[in-house]
């Protein structure tokens, strides 16, 4: 029975945080069934409480007292006194005037851990944890990371074993390899780029704890591709070549540059005059990924990623939250204000974030999914499905609009970048809103649907909601009304999606309370607005971008599906920047729209293979029969004026 009962989740957890715990066990021989029961010495409080059937040896009920409730091994006075004599505690205090002029109270949380606390008056200055089970110091906090534990530097707290460093850096340089052109390393993608990875040591520093350095160094990566996608959004993506068959200002799409290959070694003198052909030295092939090896790359990095998160991953507050709240609508309860315990603000994301976990969570749910230590099923299952999502859609993406070359990189690119990896490691809902947006995007030719998708997109998580701007009308006509068609697109969902929320008891009230009152009263340290305090300069920076959407609705008047693209991830980035909460999850937001202009640009700017002309050049030469690229260009006017 002992062994049996040792066996126990519960049992174990218990004899591990109380120490010197005994396993009491007694037989009911009427009922045929043992009772074993984790209790401290020279204690009735049970700590868990197993029964077992004597035939069988299986165990039937479980029931574990709630780890807040269990009795502390240390008293209030002892936890100061520990906190009091740590060399690391009085080494951190000498900037205060040492321990000895700070005044000290102390709290037991969830039963585990001693939270000692010094303050000068009535402020704050250190905090000191302590384990309850050992009596040991476990870390010693000032400044944010007193009150944000993801302040304090834990490598398993975000991602885990993604985050071990020989898992970690490669990614950055199979990223590099696979978006880098290495024929021309000298050129504007490179810097795109090298500034995208840069964002890599922002987050190391995180990892290690030191904010101070982490915040102000995320800032400028963020800046420079705001200020890239806002350019390329407003005057076009350098090197891109339209559709030769349809207006240039009309041309949504791009032709496919491998299907116009001519003979290697009979390029036409038109060709070779226009200086649009390249030599067979002009690029050396060995720095040429072959498109299979793309694929091979992509599927390969992929399946690594899974097999990591149910390695090491983890999931976070926001997986658990989306868990707990499809719970409550299975059961018929509004998740806002019915957050568990430990998640209290669980409930401040959009409705549709809740209903997207209820089929995985009728699926997949156990009694486990509820507590931190679960493997929460439902949570891994919405995160691998959105991730795949965004892959997949990238891939039809470049192939609808560029080449099977430029899908492929698009989806190695989305495969082996550093931070989508993380979100799965994660398993938040960041995919979720990222798989919407890449939607919208795929959905360029249908008003209708690309607001509809970014209507759910908000619906998950508010800022989406700025991408109705770029995403307003792209081509050439039919603008107003491609505008009113993706704005009551996302009306629609908006207005249903708050409808289901007034179905429930109390209605509206506690979705307001926990979104948008408790959005706007959050200071947070990870962002200069709310590290530094500049609440001013953030209200002007916030005005501005406000104004640059509006701006962004109406011009340029003349679009194509690249500067949309890159007007999609300016709207994001940009959003990001006047937050008060930022982190590095949201990087898969807008790594969509952003890989597509850089592929974009590469692809059109110089074929990677040899003796590949442009489509006009190819337009000239080439039979109409042997054309059939052209029709991949997507003319956003033409299908538009058919959805009409």
């Amino acid at each position: 029975v002992h062994a049996i009962a040792e066996l126990d989740a519960g049992t174990r957890r218990a004899l591990e945080f109380r120490p010197g715990s005994i396993i009491a066990t007694t037989f009911n021989g009427a009922r045929g069934i043992w009772h074993a029961s984790v209790r401290l010495p020279a204690s009735s409080t049970n700590l868990t409480d197993i029964v077992i059937d004597d035939v069988t040896g299986k165990v039937t009920k479980r029931w574990y007292l709630a780890m807040a409730d269990y009795p502390a091994r240390h008293s209030m006075a002892d936890a100061i006194a520990i906190a009091r004599k740590d060399p690391k505690a009085r080494a951190t205090a000498r900037q205060f005037g040492g321990l000895a002029k700070l005044t000290s109270n102390a709290r037991v949380t969830d039963g585990t851990t001693w939270e000692v606390s010094f303050f000068h008056g009535r402020k704050l200055l250190e905090r000191v944890d302590i384990s309850d089970a050992s009596g040991a110091v476990i870390g010693v906090y000032t400044g944010p990371q007193i009150l944000w534990k993801m302040a304090r530097g834990d490598r398993q707290a975000f991602g885990a074993n993604v985050n071990d460093w020989y898992i970690w850096w490669p990614m950055f340089v199979l990223f590099a390899l696979v978006m880098l052109d290495l024929n021309r390393l000298r050129s504007w993608l490179t810097v795109d780029v090298l500034v995208l990875l840069s964002l890599g040591i922002s987050h190391e520093l995180f990892n290690e704890g030191h904010i101070s350095g982490s915040v102000p160094l995320a800032m400028p990566p963020l800046v420079y591709l705001f200020v890239r996608m806002a350019i390329m959004f407003w005057k076009g993506v350098p090197g891109a070549q339209p559709n030769p068959e349809v207006d240039p200002a009309l041309a949504v799409g791009a032709v496919a540059p491998e299907a116009l290959i001519t003979s290697a070694d009979t390029p036409t003198n038109a060709s070779i005059a226009a200086g649009v052909v390249m030599g067979p030295h002009s690029r050396r092939r060995w720095l040429i990924f072959p498109t299979w090896l793309l694929l091979v790359l992509a599927l390969f990095a992929t399946g690594a990623r899974y097999g990591l998160d149910g390695w090491g991953g983890n999931v976070t507050d926001v997986g658990y939250a989306g868990v707990a709240g499809g719970d409550s609508i299975r059961h018929g309860k509004t998740p806002y204000g019915n957050m568990p315990e430990n998640n209290p603000h669980g409930d401040t994301y959009g409705p549709l974030n809740y209903l997207i976990y209820v089929p995985a969570v009728q699926i997949w749910h156990s009694s486990d999914d509820l507590e931190w230590g679960g493997g929460m099923p439902a949570a891994r299952a919405v995160s691998m499905v959105s991730g795949a999502l965004c892959l997949l859609l990238l891939g039809f993406i470049g192939w609808r609009w560029m080449s099977r070359r430029a899908a492929a990189l698009l989806m190695a690119g989305w495969a082996t970048c550093p931070w989508t990896a993380f979100a799965v490691a994660n398993n938040t809902n960041d995919l979720v809103v990222a798989a919407l947006i890449i939607g919208a995007v795929a959905a360029l030719p249908r008003p209708w649907v690309r607001g509809a998708l970014i209507g759910m997109a908000a619906a998950v998580k508010f800022v989406p909601i700025v991408l109705l701007a770029p995403l307003a009308h792209a081509g050439l006509r039919n603008r107003t009304a491609q505008a009113i068609r993706s704005f009551l697109g996302a009306g629609v969902v908006l207005w249903l999606a708050l409808a289901f929320i007034s179905f429930f008891d109390h209605g509206w009230r506690p979705f307001v309370h926990a979104t948008f009152g408790f959005q706007y009263d959050r200071v947070s340290p990870f962002s200069p607005w709310g590290l530094y305090h500049w609440r001013t300069a953030q209200q002007v920076a916030q005005v501005a971008f406000a104004l640059a959407l509006a701006a962004a609705v109406f011009r340029p008047r003349v679009r194509d599906a690249r500067q949309v693209a890159a007007g999609v991830a300016a709207a994001v980035i940009g959003s990001e920047i006047v937050l008060q909460h930022w982190f590095y999850l949201y990087i898969t937001w807008f790594i969509g729209p952003l890989l597509l202009v850089l592929v974009a640009g590469r692809e059109m700017a110089a074929a990677p293979l040899a003796h590949v002309t442009t489509a006009a050049t190819a337009a000239n030469t080439l039979p109409n029969q042997q054309q059939p690229a052209l029709a991949k260009g997507v003319d956003v006017d033409a299908e538009v004026g058919a959805d009409a």
